[in-house]
């Protein structure tokens, strides 16, 4: 895991780069369910353009139940 914990930062340093306003999901975005636990790893946005973002390691099947 990691891996995929060294890759969140370089993602938000590319949007915000590019131009986007980034929410990050740890921090900015309220999930769903009690646990609110839910929710994407980021959403960009920029203008009209919205990316909602599930960064998944090589590790995780699809099968997993963070796979939507």
């Amino acid at each position: 895991m990691s891996g995929k914990i060294k890759f969140y930062p370089k993602v938000k340093k590319s949007f915000i780069e590019a131009g986007y306003e980034y929410y990050d999901g740890d921090e900015d975005i309220k999930g769903k369910t009690r646990q609110h636990r839910r929710k994407p790893d980021y959403i960009a946005v920029k203008g009209d353009q919205i990316i909602i973002g599930e960064i998944k390691s090589p590790n995780e099947p699809p099968t997993s139940g963070s796979w939507r």
